[in-house]
């Protein structure tokens, strides 16, 4: 099991840069991945919208590749998310 990055979405965008960051290696850039997918699906759609604006934020203001790469890969996990959600 992934380390979780957090409970709330501004926690869980930051810890989850913060574990990319963290160390260099394909392994990491995963498990950094892996621990926002589990952390995105205890989220209510609206804390999903603003992980999404929190992440879009970061990809504006983020100006190395592999952070570049990782929130573009985050920003897909989160359409996902949304979309399996069943519609209320």
């Amino acid at each position: 099991m992934p380390p979780i990055p957090g409970t709330e979405p501004k926690s869980i965008v930051d810890n989850t840069l913060k574990q990319l960051n963290s160390q260099a290696s394909e392994a990491n850039f995963r498990t950094s991945q892996a621990g926002f997918r589990v952390a995105i699906r205890s989220l209510s759609l609206e804390q999903l919208k603003a992980t999404d604006k929190l992440v879009r934020d970061a990809i504006n203001t983020t100006p190395d590749y592999r952070s570049q790469k990782l929130l573009d890969a985050l920003l897909v996990d989160l359409l996902m998310e949304a979309t399996m959600r069943p519609k209320a």
